[in-house]
């Protein structure tokens, strides 16, 4: 709506060819709405890069480019039931959405990361001498790893419920949105 208003702004003042009856559109809340699309804009740009980001350290750090790519994968599956969370529950995406999913690109990551690190350094201790099979890489990955990604995730899971008694809608929002994710 504002998109229009503006528009019909400019349409009005291209009218005045000599400058002197110029009008703009004013109100306390635009100020507001100028920020809030930014940080929304923002916060999908970040989730982008961050992906790109985390694609190319892992293809470094693992020189595994099928490992990475799968990696990006779980990364972009995580933030696509984020936002389907977001639409699910009738939510617009805004300033408090758009935190909960940039937290939520860094839990995935983080925890992504873990596994594949796992994954990537694992080593069959009964055959030291011959490479593991990708079972064999995985059930170390998530032995090692595992109990830690599953400690973190009960943490933050057990700190969302308490946020869901808030009486602040942000809290409450965040608390949902954790404990679903």
């Amino acid at each position: 709506m504002f998109d229009q208003y503006e528009s019909l702004v400019r349409n009005l003042n291209a009218l005045d060819s000599d400058g002197t009856m110029q009008g703009v559109q004013y109100h306390g809340l635009f100020g507001d709405m100028q920020g809030e699309y930014l940080i929304v804009q923002t916060s999908m740009l970040s989730c982008g890069m961050t992906t790109v980001v985390v694609f190319v350290v892992l293809l470094v750090a693992t020189r595994n480019g099928v490992l990475a790519a799968l990696s990006v994968a779980s990364v972009a599956g995580i933030l696509v039931s984020c936002l389907g969370f977001i639409r699910f529950s009738g939510w617009a995406y805004g300033f408090y959405e758009a935190i909960c999913v940039t937290i939520t690109t860094g839990f995935s990551c983080d925890f992504v990361v873990h596994i594949d690190h796992g994954y990537a350094e694992a080593s069959d201790r009964t055959r030291p001498s011959s490479l593991p099979s990708r079972y064999e890489r995985v059930r170390s990955a998530v032995g090692e790893m595992g109990v830690s990604i599953t400690g973190a995730f009960l943490s933050t899971a057990g700190a969302s419920l308490f946020m869901l008694g808030s009486p602040l809608v942000p809290f409450q929002k965040m608390g949902k949105f954790i404990a679903f994710n």
